[in-house]
């Protein structure tokens, strides 16, 4: 049912009981709680089109009774009570950012939160870093031409360091080959956005070539041969 980028989120799962933030079709919930993986879920979408299309999902797996459905922007609406992990995938780093912001209150340090940016993965990682989430683990899924992270974080109220090189790579153990594929190609389009920047702002182009430098340097110090 899952495709890569859902299958990396459903294996960061570590609880039994899963929300869904955007669940769009449910079908991250519906696998886990097909599988047995999960045996809750709260599935939450700020429109009601993708809860009537995860409605039918879970009728068609036959899950329904493990499964609650709400209208909620973001977590607004979301009893966390109980609640082990929340998933937030999908969305740009920026608005995932503001999710948690504006649903702090509902975070405890014992949920275990997986969040999957699709566009401004460094904002997101550098909004986790100072506002006291820990990033556990990072991973990366590639699927055709297309790049993806997953992170693992909670909430724990420490301040962590992010560099630059960190913020647009990730935390990540670079000795795997999705995630080395990953790096290799954040380098590339760094180093390409550089080289057009430069024809009219080479001091500008400059930062982008030390960039990818330090990059490449981080890279290799966490396992990565570029």
């Amino acid at each position: 049912m899952l495709d890569k980028r859902l299958s990396l989120c459903a294996e960061l799962v570590t609880g039994e009981y899963i929300c869904d933030i955007g669940t769009d079709h449910g079908y991250l919930p519906a696998e886990l709680l097909f599988s047995g993986k999960c045996s809750r879920a709260t599935a939450a979408d700020i429109n009601e089109k993708p809860l009537e299309a995860a409605k039918l999902t879970f009728e068609k797996y036959n899950v329904s009774d493990k499964a609650a459905l709400v209208l909620s922007d973001g977590l607004r609406n979301v009893d966390t009570a109980g609640v082990t992990d929340i998933v937030i995938a999908g969305m740009g780093g920026e608005l995932i950012s503001r999710i948690l912001e504006n649903g702090a209150d509902k975070l405890s340090p014992e949920m275990n939160l997986i969040l999957q940016p699709m566009t401004k993965a460094p904002v997101l990682r550098k909004y986790l870093c100072a506002n006291g989430y820990e990033i556990v683990c990072e991973r990366a899924a590639c699927d055709g031409r297309f790049r993806y992270n997953v992170i693992s974080a909670r909430k724990n109220g420490r301040i962590m360091s992010c560099s630059e090189a960190a913020a647009e790579v990730g935390f990540m153990d670079f000795s795997r080959e999705d995630e080395r594929e990953y790096a290799l190609h954040r380098i590339s389009t760094l180093e390409a956005t550089g080289r057009e920047i430069s024809k009219s702002d080479p001091v500008k182009g400059e930062y982008y070539y030390k960039l990818t430098e330090e990059i490449r340097e981080y890279v290799r110090d966490h396992g990565g041969d570029v």
